[in-house]
C-alpha cells in the first residue's frame, strides 16, 4: 500500500476555507490534553504523566513534508482573493522551506493509548481522528463533544498534527491529519483521482492513500520512541510565542490543581515539572495571575478548611471544603472527580470572605453533572442534559439544589466561624483603637493565634460618590445650629437648611448660576444645603462585646466636617435592609443622639480617629453596611 498525504476531492460539495481559533490557545491545549489523558487512565494508583517537549526537527524527518508544501502553495493559489487566507499561507509556505520545524510533542503515560486504529468507526481513534465533535465516551468520563480536539490544530502555523499511539491491546500506529481548505490540483489527473483539476475537501490525511487508513506502526522523526502504553500528538509549525510555556503550566496549575494535589496528574513542561512536591512553588510563582487558584491551594491544603462530605441527592459522595480568610475572593471550585475545574461558583455572599472547593466524588454524581456540561466544558447546561423536558426540569431542580447546598454550608460556616478584626475597605493597616474600658489608645499587634472571635464584616466598600445634584456649601455664614439634630421628622429624614443670601459655588452639579449663588430651591428661592457621603481613609467594624452585642465603629477622614451622622444598614443577599440604633455612645462614654438607623456625631476634623459604640434592635451577629454623610466646613 502507498503512504502519503492525500486530500480527497469535495465531489463538487462544499468549499471549505481557513478556520479561525480565538481565544486562549496554549490554555485550550493543556486543558484539552490533560482532561483526555485522565480519562484513559489506566492505574488508579499512579498518576497520569504528561510530556511537553518543543524541538526544532529536520525539515527532511518531517513525513510527506514536499506534499504537504505543495498543497499548502496550492491552498494560497486558490484563494488569492481572499487576504486573511493569503496571509495564513504566506507564513505557512516560509514554515514549510525552512530548514527546521519547530515540533511540539505531547506524550501521556498510564493511559490506555488511543484504542481502535484497526477499526473503521465508533472507536478512540476513530472518534478524535476523523470525527467532528464526536465522542465515543460514556457515563463519568469528560470530553462528552471532542470539540476542544481543535485545539492542537490551533497551534500549529500548518494547521497540521501527527498522532501516534501504542494502545493497551499492544497496536501501534500513526497518521497525519492537515485542516486546510479546499484548494485544487493543477489539470493533471493524480493517482487514485477520479478526475482531472478536481477540488479537494481541505481536510487530509497522511497514512495509507487507499482508505485514509492509519500507518501501523510508530512514528519515528526523532530520538523519541514510543515503548510505554500511552499517545503522542506532534504539532508542526508550533506557533512561535514567548510566553508559550508559562501559559501552559498556568493553565494545568488553573484547570488540574486538585488533580495534582490528589496526585493524579504530573506533568512536564518543557523540562518543568508540575506535581505535588513543586505545586507549591509554582502557586506562589503564577499567585498574581491565578489569584482563584492561590485561594483554592489554601482551601485544600490549610488544616483550618472545614470539609463536608456527604451523600447528595442519593447520587453519591460529594465534598466541599470552605476556609474563611481574609481577602478570599468569595468562590467555590467545581471540579469533577477527575479533579478537572468546570468552572467557579461565585454570587454566594458579598460579606464572607472565604473561598471553597467542591468535588463530585461519586461515580453517578459526576456522570449526571457530566451531561449538563457545555462543549467547552466550563459551565453547566441543563438544556443539553437530555431531549425530554421533564429530564430537562429535573436537572435544573438538581443544579438548584447543589448551589444551594453550598451556599447554605458557606453561610452557617461563616457564621460559626469568627476571624479577628478585619479591614474594612481594604486599607490594609491597622489604625489606633482607644480601649473601651481604659479609655486609652494601644497600638494593635497582628499576630496569627488560635482564639476565635466575633467579627461583623462590614460590606465590601462602594467607591464613595457626591449624591446626584448635591453640592458642597463654602458658605461661612452657616452656623451650626442652622442644622437641628433634634429636629428630625418621623422617617427619620433630615431637616434641609435654606440660606438667605449664599454665594458658594457648585461641585458635583452643573456650575454656577448666573447670580453666583447655588443651585436654587423648587421655588427658585435660595439655595439649599445638601449633605455629602464622606470617604474615610481608614474604618473598621466589629463586635467588641459579644455578650452585650455591642459594635464598635472606628474611622478617620482626610478632611473635616460639620454636623455628621452615621447611617447603618443589615447587608442582606440581594439588598441591605435599615436597622434600628438601640443605643450609641463615643467611647469616652459621651452619648450620641440616634434614630431610627442614624447616629449623631456633630463635627469631625480631618486625620482624627473616632470611636463609636453602638448597639442595634437584632440578636443575631450580623454585616452591616455604613455610610458616613455630613457637611464641609
Amino acid at each position: 500500500m502507498a503512504i502519503g498525504w492525500n486530500f480527497p476531492n469535495n465531489n463538487n460539495g462544499e468549499i471549505v476555507g481557513i478556520e479561525t481559533f480565538k481565544g486562549s490557545l496554549f490554555s485550550s491545549l493543556a486543558r484539552e490534553i490533560c482532561q483526555n489523558s485522565l480519562d484513559a487512565r489506566v492505574d488508579n494508583t499512579k498518576p497520569v504523566r504528561i510530556e511537553f517537549a518543543l524541538k526544532n526537527i529536520k525539515r527532511d524527518n518531517i513525513y510527506g513534508i514536499e506534499d504537504l508544501t505543495e498543497a499548502v502553495e496550492l491552498c494560497k493559489k486558490y484563494w488569492q482573493e481572499n487576504k486573511k487566507t493569503v496571509d495564513f499561507f504566506t507564513n505557512a509556505i516560509k514554515v514549510c522551506h525552512a530548514e527546521q520545524l519547530r515540533v511540539l510533542r505531547i506524550s501521556d503515560f498510564n493511559t490506555t493509548g488511543l484504542i481502535g486504529s484497526d477499526k473503521i468507526k465508533s472507536s478512540p481513534w476513530q472518534d478524535l481522528v476523523k470525527s467532528s465533535g464526536v465522542s465515543n465516551k460514556s457515563g463519568e468520563l469528560g470530553g462528552s463533544f471532542g470539540i476542544g480536539k481543535s485545539a492542537p490544530f490551533a497551534c500549529s502555523e500548518l494547521r497540521t498534527i501527527f498522532y501516534n499511539t501504542l494502545d493497551i491491546n499492544g497496536i501501534k500506529a500513526y497518521q497525519g491529519v492537515a485542516k486546510l481548505v479546499s484548494f485544487q490540483y493543477p489539470g493533471k489527473q493524480r493517482l487514485f483521482a477520479t478526475q482531472k483539476g478536481e477540488i479537494t475537501q481541505g481536510k487530509g490525511y497522511y497514512g495509507e492513500t487507499t482508505d485514509n487508513s492509519a500507518v501501523k506502526e510508530n512514528i519515528n522523526i526523532d530520538d523519541y520512541k514510543r515503548i510505554e502504553i500511552g499517545t503522542d500528538v506532534f504539532i508542526l509549525g508550533f506557533i512561535n510565542h514567548s510566553e508559550w510555556k508559562s501559559e501552559v503550566i498556568k493553565s494545568v496549575v488553573n484547570g488540574y490543581l486538585i488533580s495534582i494535589l490528589q496526585n493524579d496528574l504530573e506533568v512536564i513542561v518543557d523540562g518543568t515539572p508540575i506535581d505535588a512536591k513543586t505545586i507549591n512553588g509554582l502557586i506562589e510563582e503564577f499567585k498574581e495571575d491565578l489569584p482563584l487558584a492561590y485561594n483554592y491551594y489554601q482551601v485544600l491544603t490549610d488544616e483550618n478548611s472545614v470539609c463536608i462530605k456527604e451523600d447528595f441527592e442519593g447520587l453519591g459522595e460529594l465534598e466541599l471544603r470552605v476556609l474563611i480568610q481574609k481577602n478570599f475572593r468569595r468562590k467555590v471550585l467545581m471540579a469533577r472527580n477527575n479533579g478537572m475545574k468546570i468552572f467557579d461558583k461565585d454570587n454566594i455572599s458579598g460579606t464572607i470572605q472565604f473561598a471553597g472547593v467542591c468535588i463530585l466524588k461519586a461515580k453517578e454524581l459526576n456522570g449526571y453533572f457530566r451531561q449538563m456540561e457545555n462543549p467547552q466544558h466550563n459551565n453547566w447546561e441543563p438544556d443539553r442534559f437530555s431531549e425530554d423536558e421533564k429530564l430537562k426540569k429535573q436537572a435544573k431542580k438538581m443544579k438548584t439544589t447543589l448551589f444551594k447546598f453550598i451556599k447554605n454550608k458557606i453561610l452557617e460556616i461563616g457564621k460559626s466561624t469568627v476571624l479577628d478584626e478585619m479591614d474594612a475597605l481594604g486599607a490594609g493597616e491597622f489604625i489606633p483603637d482607644i480601649n473601651v474600658s481604659t479609655g486609652e489608645e494601644g497600638n494593635k499587634t497582628e499576630s496569627i493565634n488560635n482564639e476565635i472571635k466575633n467579627y461583623t464584616p462590614i460590606e465590601k466598600s462602594k467607591n464613595i460618590k457626591i449624591d446626584k445634584g448635591a453640592q458642597i456649601i463654602e458658605d461661612t455664614n452657616v452656623k451650626s445650629e442652622d442644622f437641628g439634630f433634634g429636629d428630625i421628622d418621623s422617617d427619620g429624614n433630615l431637616p434641609t437648611t435654606v440660606y438667605e443670601h449664599g454665594n458658594g459655588h457648585r461641585r458635583g452639579g452643573e456650575g454656577e448660576n448666573e447670580n453666583g449663588h447655588g443651585e436654587l430651591s423648587d421655588d427658585g428661592q435660595a439655595p439649599m444645603k445638601k449633605s455629602v457621603l464622606i470617604k474615610p481613609l481608614k474604618l473598621r467594624l466589629f463586635m467588641s462585646d459579644s455578650k452585650n452585642k455591642t459594635y464598635k465603629l472606628t474611622f478617620t477622614t482626610d478632611k473635616s466636617a460639620k454636623d455628621v451622622y452615621i447611617e447603618l444598614t443589615l447587608s442582606g443577599e440581594q439588598s441591605n435592609t435599615n436597622v434600628e440604633v438601640k443605643d450609641a455612645r463615643l467611647t469616652n462614654d459621651t452619648m450620641l443622639m440616634h434614630k431610627s438607623n442614624r447616629i449623631f456625631i456633630g463635627n469631625i476634623e480631618e486625620n482624627n480617629t473616632y470611636s463609636v459604640l453602638y448597639s442595634i434592635k437584632y440578636n443575631e451577629m450580623c454585616s452591616m453596611g455604613v455610610v458616613i454623610h455630613g457637611y464641609k466646613i
